[in-house]
């Protein structure tokens, strides 16, 4: 499963995929048991990415809840 977004590549809008890719369910209403572990992102978003998901803190301090959440892969095959 894949989910393709346009929105910028921060902490809320990973969260919020993260949690939709998550609670997606199959035709009989059964959990379909989805846990996001590959981020495909363009090479111009892999500063962002990096940052989101390898820093120990966030920006502004705290820890960093994404931090390793996700493989990074970057292509620059991302239909876009």
């Amino acid at each position: 499963m894949a989910h393709a977004s346009r929105e910028a590549l921060n902490a809320a809008n990973y969260a919020a995929i993260r949690a939709q890719m998550q609670t997606l369910t199959g035709d009989q209403g059964r959990p379909l048991g989805i846990r996001p572990n590959v981020l495909v992102v363009p090479p111009q978003l892999e500063e962002a990415a990096f940052h989101l998901l390898n820093t120990e803190t966030q920006d502004g301090g705290g820890s960093n809840p994404w931090k390793g959440t996700a493989e990074i892969v970057v292509t620059p095959y991302t239909g876009g």
